[in-house]
């Protein structure tokens, strides 16, 4: 199974990288999952959610992503 502390380790490497861009403003659905894909080595998951969606998660120029709560069932 998938640790926690190397999947928030792995994410939040992964967000400072992608939300550093001057393009990117957001929190990408995509980028997560594959942490839990590619890095965890996994099949498939069911009902990620980012700050409760299940979508891209926006952010304002003066943001910045920061891992918090993590919870696999």
């Amino acid at each position: 199974m998938f640790q926690t502390t190397n999947f928030k380790e792995l994410t939040q490497q992964r967000l400072y990288t992608d939300t550093t861009k001057a393009e990117n403003h957001y929190v990408s659905y995509a980028q997560v999952s594959s942490v839990i894909i590619v890095e965890g080595d996994a099949d498939d998951h069911e009902e990620l959610k980012i700050n409760g969606y299940a979508d891209n998660f926006y952010l304002s120029d003066e943001e910045f992503p920061v891992v918090g709560e993590v919870n696999f069932t």
